[in-house]
């Protein structure tokens, strides 16, 4: 099980939000250990060219275009099972580790892109969850 940064995570998981955190948290990881991990990376096909291979293992689709993995994971769960605390969760360890692989590089102006949708209710959730959860370097707009 992943270790959980405690500077970003300041609200206790339950055991259930900590085994969805680190499912989604390996979704994120190129050829993660995750048997549902979508996406496997190869070595880029020259010297010439850094792009790395991306391949979508359940439709075989890839992608050689890219310079950055698109990975993504889904998280679905009956109400009232913390859905909102964890895809923040997620959103905050993203973002750190980020920022703490490119610690000596310069830094995008935005580290990544989530996109959350919901009804009005959800969104307030949203609101009062991610005052919970501090993002030192980024931002969260609802």
């Amino acid at each position: 099980m992943m270790t959980l940064p405690h500077s970003i995570i300041k609200t206790p998981l339950l055991p259930h939000q900590k085994t969805r955190l680190a499912f989604l948290w390996d979704q994120e990881i190129p050829n993660g250990q995750s048997a549902c991990n979508l996406w496997a990376t190869s070595p880029p096909v020259s010297p010439f060219n850094a792009r790395h291979i991306i391949t979508n293992k359940v439709i075989r689709s890839f992608e050689s275009l890219l310079t950055n993995t698109p990975l993504a994971g889904l998280l679905m769960d009956d109400m009232g099972l913390g859905k909102t605390i964890q895809a923040i969760s997620l959103i905050g360890t993203s973002n750190e580790q980020l920022i703490t692989n490119t610690r000596h590089h310069h830094l995008p102006t935005l580290l990544n892109h989530q996109l959350a949708i919901g009804n009005i209710q959800a969104c307030s959730s949203w609101s009062t969850e991610s005052q919970n959860l501090p993002f030192p370097h980024s931002s969260l707009i609802i």
